[in-house]
């Protein structure tokens, strides 16, 4: 359900004309129109986090703040995450120049084999460069069982 809401909210979007342009050339979220000069830049307060040892079965969030310093409103297209046990959780709106935003990340360790985690989430935005890597690391542990 959530995937057909994506994807007919996609088309609305798309289909929207303001004054003969259509939300990406709005917002210059096709990377080969991106004036560099205004383009807008997302820069995080960090790009990785270890969240440490966590048992087999926990979950951990993780806020990755940001702020756009560049001089257009910044757009974000999507977040894709490199596990299924990841999701990120971010901004659908535009965001002005000179605002922060964050995106959420949770882990969930409930079926995670126990050893190192590195997930990476890539972000496509238009910005220069269109694609930024946020990173979450850490270890899961065994849970101990109980008799």
């Amino acid at each position: 359900m959530r995937a057909f809401l994506i994807a007919l909210l996609s088309v609305l979007l798309t289909a929207c004309n303001h004054s003969g342009k259509t939300t990406s050339a709005i917002y210059n979220t096709d990377a080969s129109n991106v004036n560099t000069a205004k383009a807008a830049k997302m820069v995080f307060e960090q790009s990785s986090y270890n969240f440490g040892e966590i048992v087999q079965g926990q979950q951990i969030s993780h806020k990755y703040k940001f702020t756009n310093t560049g001089l257009s409103p910044l757009v974000i297209k999507s977040v894709i995450a490199s596990c299924g046990c990841t999701l990120p959780q971010y901004p659908h709106k535009p965001i002005p120049a000179g605002e922060s935003e964050v995106i959420n990340v949770v882990f969930n360790a409930a079926s995670y084999t126990p050893g190192k985690v590195a997930q990476s989430i890539l972000i496509l935005a238009n910005t220069i460069p269109i694609d930024v890597s946020l990173i979450i690391t850490g270890e899961v542990k065994e849970a101990t069982k109980t008799y």
